[in-house]
């Protein structure tokens, strides 16, 4: 089998040179370990035998492992063996997805270009950037998805500074499954105007009007 840790979060090791235990499922007889190579791969050698049998087999993470944010599919593997050889029997890091939708003001999001910047605050991180998407030219939203994620808190940003919102920056936390419905809200439109004299302006929005 495997050992996949694609993304360590900081101060974690990957899949090579990991520990990885075998016992029977019944409790019998000695406990084996072996050690994954440089790939991550590993493989037990073990006694063949005409009548089927149980094996557990197991990958460690420690406390501090996990508080740093490691979290795999599975810590144990129950597969049954006899006289064929048992293949890829995987541990795999999980990772996870951030998605969400910009709300934007009036009818549809138009043609507008929505780019959201996702950066780590619990830990040590890429910072990542993704352009929400309208699934249809009249949708009054557009979705985004951050994938590959690895748990903690991250902060979700709207990079388009002219126009205004509910709020331009929400912290999220992610612990051990994906994250479902971020929302981020456009309220308002931003715009600098500047003259050499006193002077009064009028604006329009739409649905609201203002002097």
């Amino acid at each position: 089998g495997k050992v996949s840790i694609p993304y360590p979060p900081t101060g974690v090791s990957g899949g090579a040179r990991r520990r990885v235990s075998l016992v029977n499922a019944d409790g019998s007889g000695t406990k084996h370990t072996t050690v994954a190579d440089e790939n991550g791969a590993y493989c037990f050698q073990l006694s063949a035998e005409p009548r089927t049998r149980e094996v557990v087999l197991s990958l460690g993470v420690t406390p501090y492992e996990r508080d740093a944010g490691l979290i795999l599919t599975t810590v144990e593997n129950t597969v049954s063996v006899d006289t064929i050889p048992v293949q890829n029997v995987h541990f795999t890091q999980s990772l996870l997805s951030l998605r969400g939708r910009v709300q934007c003001l009036g009818q549809t999001c138009g043609d507008e270009k929505i780019q959201l910047q996702l950066k780590p605050v619990s830990h040590e991180g890429p910072v990542a950037t993704v352009t929400a998407e309208r699934a249809s030219p009249k949708d009054t939203f557009a979705s985004f998805e951050f994938p590959l994620l690895i748990p903690g808190r991250y902060a979700v940003k709207t990079l388009k500074s002219n126009w205004c919102w509910q709020e331009e920056t929400v912290e999220v936390e992610l612990k051990e499954s994906n994250y479902e419905g971020l929302e981020l809200v456009q309220v308002g439109y931003a715009a600098r105007i500047s003259s050499n004299q006193d002077a009064e302006l009028q604006y329009q929005v739409p649905g609201v009007t203002g002097a």
